[in-house]
């Protein structure tokens, strides 16, 4: 089975589901036996926390990127998976996939926006499940996602690991202060980035 287009991962991501879809990575199961059949990398130590990785190819719009898969293990227990991205999905663009995708479901909408100090990178968090940092690679350039994961893992005591970092290393970011009257709306891509939150009646920060 070949890796199914970015757009139909994305969607696995934003749904909640990817844990649930090892087939739409070309893979028969998160197992590590099936990861090492699939010659997949082991990074670290298994006797503690450590990730298997792999370069896929996959289409979006038309044309091949990369992505860099990578599954995460404690020890023996499946933690959470990952997508390294090449730069060209922006932000806006998974905002708006995401609330299509939850209009056929009946799924409570939830999106909360992280930010750094300088406003060059952050992170959104869709329906407390998947995780999705991003960066401004020009100044004047929009925001583009550079990783997208799950967050919900299934071990209590290191649960959400990713998420805990989100929210040591940046600042939790109001998308209705940032459409009003505040000077950062005359930065474009943070103006675009909530105005699409606020638009869709989305956020809860």
């Amino acid at each position: 089975m070949p890796v199914a287009p970015l757009s139909e991962i994305l969607s696995t991501y934003l749904d909640g589901a990817s844990l649930d879809n090892p087939g739409i990575i070309d893979l028969p199961s998160f197992s590590t036996a099936a990861l090492n059949e699939s010659n997949y990398l082991l990074v670290g130590s298994r006797d503690d926390l450590h990730f298997y990785e792999k370069e896929l190819k996959t289409d979006y719009k038309n044309k091949t990127i990369s992505i860099q898969n990578k599954i995460y293990y404690h020890l023996d227990k499946l933690m959470f998976i990952g997508l390294q991205i090449e730069p060209a999905i922006r932000v806006t663009t998974l905002i708006k996939k995401h609330n299509k995708n939850i209009r056929g479901n009946g799924t409570i909408k939830n999106i909360e926006l992280y930010l750094t100090h300088d406003l060059k990178d952050g992170a959104i968090i869709f329906n407390h499940n998947t995780l999705c940092r991003f960066s401004q690679w020009t100044s004047k350039g929009a925001y583009l996602a550079t990783t997208i994961e799950s967050i919900t893992n299934t071990q209590d005591e290191l649960k959400n690991i990713s998420l805990n970092q989100i929210k040591k290393t940046m600042n939790p970011s109001s998308a209705t202060i940032h459409t009003s009257s505040s000077p950062l709306r005359r930065t474009p891509a943070l103006h675009r980035l909530t105005s699409t939150i606020t638009s869709i009646d989305a956020t809860k920060i």
